[in-house]
């Protein structure tokens, strides 16, 4: 069992592989159990505990950037993160010159941002809360988009 800040109690039950929140009076307000997939529900559970989560993954992030008729399109996602706040997006040109393409604020998964520039090669980079520059996606050529069809 693991006491909160709040007074909740958080338990772990262990053999069963449930693990439950319970407000002072007892009442309880978080209920859930492992379930290991083929060998089904009721995995053991030696420990769990309830904490905020805070990350920076060891791996690069993941660019990749479209022309368009109208500029460039920009996506970019680094698994694991969750201290970006911002990122900013940058045209890499001859002789490693960085031109500035814009910024867009971190709201989930994915961010994007889309451009009237028309970029070649682009890299991202991944700014926390105060300002600080977490780390720089490695430079990636920009490609046509090609939509797949299908049908039925």
């Amino acid at each position: 069992m693991q006491l909160l800040p709040n007074g909740n109690a958080f338990i772990n039950w262990g053999y069963d592989g449930m693990m439950s929140e319970h407000k002072p009076d007892g009442t309880t307000i978080f209920y859930t159990g492992l379930d290991s997939g083929k060998y089904g529900p009721g995995s053991e559970n030696y420990r769990a505990f309830k904490f905020d989560w805070h990350a920076v993954p060891f791996e690069e992030p993941a660019l990749v950037a479209f022309k368009e008729m109208n500029g460039t399109s920009l996506y970019v996602s680094w698994n694991g993160d969750t201290e970006t706040k911002k990122w900013k997006f940058y045209d890499v040109q001859s002789g490693g010159k960085r031109v500035f393409l814009g910024q867009a604020a971190r709201t989930g998964f994915e961010t994007s941002l889309h451009t009237k520039k028309k970029a070649v090669k682009v890299v991202a980079e991944a700014y926390n809360a105060t300002g600080h520059r977490l780390v720089s996606s490695p430079a990636i050529e920009t490609r046509e988009y090609r939509a797949k069809l299908f049908y039925a």
